[in-house]
């Protein structure tokens, strides 16, 4: 939810690379971020694969986004060969494995289905641009007028009985 490129650039690079997939907290971490101003908002959910930690299934997050009038828009990132490796340890000690991550098309299909979002599968990197490119045009992001009529008739009665006070006042003296 903003558009200060440099911040959301500090933010990647200070994440920290932990084991698991923690998608339904991740998606009540995102739905905070909006505060009392939700509705009609959108989160974007990159996962390289399925959920294997955290407290929050992916159905009650999910929920979550729809009671508070937020769809998700997901990317199942990667293939079903996909894998990561993991190199740990110094000198001579250093061990390597090898953690498959083949991505969850199917939970991500639940987060949109339930949110009222889309889903898509990006198998590179240019899916991935052309995806993006694909949300982005579906998002409502131009300015519109807010109205602040309550506040003029908060603000006129303010003055209607400062005026009252003023006039009780004068008649007295």
């Amino acid at each position: 939810p903003t558009n200060d490129i440099e911040l959301v650039r500090s933010k990647l690079k200070n994440l920290e690379l932990q084991n698991g997939t923690s998608t339904g907290d991740s998606l009540i971490l995102a739905l905070s971020q909006f505060g009392e101003n939700s509705k009609g908002g959108v989160v974007v959910v990159i996962s390289d694969g399925r959920q294997t930690s955290g407290v929050t299934t992916i159905e009650n997050a999910s929920g979550a986004l729809l009671g508070a009038g937020v769809k998700a828009y997901n990317i199942a990132l990667g293939s079903p060969e996909g894998k990561i490796v993991v190199t740990e340890g110094e000198g001579q000690e250093i061990n390597t494995k090898v953690i498959l991550v083949p991505p969850d098309p199917q939970g991500m299909s639940t987060i949109a289905t339930i949110t009222g979002g889309e889903t898509y599968t990006a198998f590179t990197m240019d899916d991935l641009s052309t995806i993006y490119k694909s949300v982005s045009g579906k998002l409502d992001i131009t300015p519109g007028w807010v109205s602040i009529s309550w506040i003029v008739a908060l603000l006129a009665l303010f003055f209607a009985l400062l005026s009252a006070i003023f006039w009780r006042i004068y008649l007295i003296n």
